[in-house]
């Protein structure tokens, strides 16, 4: 059984606000101003309600009794008509795709656009193996692996990036599948499992934060459109 379901949303292709979206998540919806961020939003508050009906078997609930609130380090979680659900999810959005993923206790994905990154911006968040190749496919899966790892382990700002190596890179990720864009929610069968990163720096003197990096799993994959998308989860 796979750790975890995948929900998709096409962002040209969104349904209308009050279709899907509770009340309180309405007034939230209302008050961004710029065209972007309210259509990232809704995109992902899609994803997510369809990420969580798969994830429960929900057939029977319409979307507005599902709700995505953050907790005030902004982490999303579920609530069915009031009630926390008893999973995790993680959203992403990149180009004109959100997605979910719903079911673990711990999880985190990211979708990033490969393409090509400057070398100050890789030291910025790599170091040693991880930079011997900085051609934008390995680079960006690195990047999403990380953006990944501090949503499932929950650390945010508390860890440097630089402080999650992944010495099995670029070797890895030289090599990993390509899905097509339809195939996205299989990603769990279609994925590359990758191996688990060193923890270093000032990471490795926080016990408690380490630890939660040191029972994820790991994986990723590219897609045909050019977009890296990588998962930890426990």
């Amino acid at each position: 059984m796979a750790p975890f379901v995948i929900a998709k949303t096409d962002m040209t292709q969104l349904p209308p606000p009050e279709s899907i979206l509770a009340e309180g998540e309405l007034a939230v919806y209302a008050r961004f101003k710029i065209e972007k961020r309210k259509t990232d939003w809704l995109a992902g508050r899609a994803a997510a309600k369809l990420a969580v009906q798969k994830a429960l078997d929900l057939r029977f609930c319409q979307p507005k009794d599902i709700s995505i609130i953050p907790d005030i380090n902004g982490r999303p979680h579920a609530y069915i008509k009031g009630v926390k659900a008893a999973m995790d999810i993680s959203i992403t959005h990149s180009g004109k795709t959100a997605l979910c993923a719903a079911g673990a206790q711990c999880l985190g994905i990211d979708l990033e656009k490969a393409e090509p990154r400057s070398r100050a911006w890789a030291e910025f968040a790599f170091r040693g193996e991880e930079l011997a190749d900085l051609s934008p496919k390995p680079l960006t899966a690195l990047w999403a692996l990380k953006e990944a790892v501090l949503k499932a382990a929950g650390l945010g700002l508390k860890a440097a990036l630089n402080d999650i190596r992944f010495t099995s890179a670029p070797e890895d990720l030289k090599t990993l599948p390509v899905i097509a864009d339809s195939e996205l929610e299989n990603f769990c069968a279609l994925g590359k499992p990758i191996k688990s990163p060193e923890i270093t720096g000032g990471l490795a003197d926080r016990p408690e934060l380490a630890g939660r990096i040191k029972k994820l799993s790991y994986m990723a994959a590219a897609t045909e459109s050019g977009f890296i998308l990588a998962a930890a989860w426990s």
